[in-house]
């Protein structure tokens, strides 16, 4: 009976902690939250929080007990001082801390990856333990005077409330679990939103790419609408996704990675579109800048990122990097196959119960085949003797700087390949979960991606710095259920990512398009029906456009951005910083690699008039929008910026 008592005793104990710390995060968790906890009370997001606290907790007694064991040791006693239930109160003080300081969820109050973040939680953490010494204090000093039962009365409805409200915690995430937060028009359409992070369109063998094989996408496009010519309006993921899910230009929602600046306040996304119609959203990314700071979460019930904002490689001193990680082949695990992995076990589970809401909208982006590429060997394409060959230089290419071994191109390009073979793989299976639960029967899915890649093209390595096709042109495939007419084949028109919102609310029969640069392409679509025809020829007579404005330096003016139109069968880029104009045949050179445009003056004057006055435009759309603000990146996350080979120093 002895032992019974001692083990309800730790288990209150760890109950009240579970308690307080969820009680924190019930009033400074931004919405949504990691968890799917959004639109709710907080006292329901106290009892949703709770049950993981408290998991938590018990975890952490099995290092306490290791550390207890210690103190039997001759001269660790000074480990712990006092007693079993004051050596586990200051063990989960510690504890405390080190999941407010490790755990990287942002809060409304300062985020607790910058140094008053820090100050502040520890300064929370502290009242908090403040206050439960000022409660035993005074519980102690009421049961001295009324007697020791009492005492022993009052601890056990303290320990008996706590255990009490984590019960409830775990019966509200079984509730929550079963009944969806709104429910709508079951006819209506599902839509499921695939991008897929750095994708060149060239490198996938349904656009006729033999350098990889990718049967999965091949097999989900040969049911879709292939767009050929699909434009990206940025060549960095946050405006490009931004654009997707706004219909506007970088230049007006205004989003950017680095500085860190959020989509526009007074601009919609989709999700917040859709939502009003009683449409559940849901948002899952493995890529650490479609956070909740820049705008990506908004209108979403269900918003989950990739757990660690950095990778641990990136957190430890180079010389543990290069000796422990890569001796211990540690990388694979921590490298970024894991966020792959994470993704596709993510969906998975929820695909299985987004059958409970209707109609829903579900977007989930990988983050592969982004740099560093660290492809599980099996996927790289070549045999099985060059496959180990290149297996085995894949971390040396990484610690030398891809954009230092352009003599190695080659090697880079397979492991590059290899990652779109595992996110193949991966996607795969993913789309068969969606036709066993029957998904495709009611679901618009639309594939993409957000820019490409540049493997030295145009003498230069990677993306974000220039408009040139291998980074702007990218995949692009719409599937239509029978309900809406089934259609597939291939358009060849130019579109771009900014009509995919206002296309989706034309296949819904929605408002909420009005005001979006975008246009739908339902007709296009819908012309694949009757075969191919002399309209669909390749070329824009809609003006498209694409803005380099990632990394803009900190000096007047328009310094480092870049802009550029497709309109005919032509390519103009403007660059603001050296007023150099580049102009392309798309007809005789669609590797846009010779410049005509001292040859073609008349349609680079033309054209260059058109952007300025598109640009123009934007600009007088933004004064009358609530104005930006760029917020303070943290710098674990310049680190981790770094890490994945963003340029994110210029100017400062």
């Amino acid at each position: 009976m002895r032992y019974i008592k001692r083990a309800l005793v730790i288990i209150g104990i760890q109950s009240a902690f579970a308690v307080g710390l969820s009680v924190i995060d019930a009033f400074t968790l931004p919405e949504p939250i990691a968890s799917p906890v959004v639109n709710l009370h907080p006292l329901a997001r106290f009892l949703f929080l709770i049950d993981g606290y408290f998991i938590c907790f018990l975890l952490g007694l099995i290092p306490f007990g290791l550390v207890y064991l210690l103190t039997r040791v001759r001269g660790l006693r000074f480990i712990f001082k006092g007693g079993v239930v004051r050596s586990l109160v200051a063990f989960n003080i510690v504890l405390s801390i080190l999941i407010y300081l490790i755990v990287p969820i942002d809060r409304i109050l300062p985020s607790q990856r910058s140094v008053l973040g820090v100050l502040l939680t520890i300064l929370i953490l502290m009242l908090l333990l403040v206050g439960y010494v000022g409660l035993a204090i005074f519980v102690g000093w009421v049961a001295d005077r009324l007697g020791g039962r009492l005492k022993v009365v009052l601890g056990s409805v303290i320990m008996t409330l706590g255990l009490f409200m984590v019960a409830m915690g775990f019966v509200m995430r079984g509730v929550y679990e079963l009944v969806p937060l709104q429910r709508g028009d079951d006819l209506s359409p599902n839509v499921i939103i695939i991008s897929v992070d750095t994708l060149r369109k060239d490198h996938l063998s349904c656009y006729g790419y033999e350098g990889c094989k990718t049967p999965n996408i091949d097999e989900f496009a040969g049911k879709s609408v292939v767009f050929e010519n699909c434009i990206a309006p940025a060549p960095g993921t946050t405006p490009s996704m931004a654009s997707m899910l706004t219909g506007s230009y970088p230049t007006v929602h205004g989003c950017r990675h680095f500085p860190l600046i959020p989509i526009n306040e007074d601009i919609k996304i989709l999700s917040q579109i859709l939502k009003p119609y009683g449409y559940h959203t849901e948002f899952y990314t493995a890529h650490p800048v479609l956070d909740i700071t820049r705008g990506f979460s908004r209108g979403f019930d269900f918003y989950e990122a990739y757990p660690f904002t950095g990778e641990l490689q990136n957190l430890l001193p180079r010389r543990v990097d290069n000796i422990v990680l890569n001796f211990l082949g540690l990388i694979n695990v921590l490298g970024d196959t894991a966020r792959t992995d994470w993704l596709r076990d993510k969906v998975a589970g929820r695909l299985v119960k987004l059958d409970r809401y209707a109609p829903f909208f579900l977007w989930f982006h990988f983050f592969d085949p982004h740099a560093p590429y660290f492809p599980p060997q099996e996927f790289i394409p070549a045999d099985k003797d060059e496959r180990m060959r290149v297996d085995s230089v894949k971390y040396e290419l990484k610690k030398k700087g891809y954009m230092n071994c352009e003599s190695e191109r080659g090697d880079i390009v397979k492991l590059y390949d290899g990652e779109i073979q595992y996110v193949d793989h991966a996607l795969g299976e993913l789309l068969q979960v969606m036709e066993e639960e029957g998904f495709f029967e009611n679901t618009i899915v639309v594939l993409t991606a957000d820019h490409g890649e540049e493997f030295w093209e145009h003498n230069a390595f990677g993306h974000g710095h220039c408009l040139y096709p291998e980074v702007i042109r990218i995949p692009l495939m719409i599937y239509l259920p029978p309900s809406l007419g089934c259609v597939s084949g291939r358009i060849y028109d130019y579109v771009s990512l900014v009509d995919i919102a206002p296309t989706i609310l034309d296949l819904l029969g929605l408002p909420g398009g009005e005001g979006m640069e975008g246009r739908s392409i339902l007709k296009l679509m819908e012309s694949c029906e009757s075969g191919p025809d002399d309209d669909n020829t390749g070329v824009s007579d809609y003006a498209l456009f694409s803005e380099f404005l990632l990394y803009p330096f900190r000096g007047e003016g328009l310094d480092g951005e870049k802009k550029g139109i497709y309109e005919g069968n032509y390519h103009l880029i403007y660059d603001f910083n050296s007023g150099e104009k580049e102009l392309y045949d798309l007809d005789s050179d669609p590797g846009e690699l010779m410049d005509i445009s001292k040859e073609d003056e008349d349609t680079t004057d033309r054209l260059y008039s058109e952007l300025m006055e598109w640009y123009e435009t934007n600009l007088q759309i933004v004064e009358e929008l609530a104005p930006q603000r760029e917020m303070e990146m943290s710098e674990e996350e310049k680190e981790m910026m770094r890490g994945m080979g963003y340029v994110i120093d210029v100017g400062e």
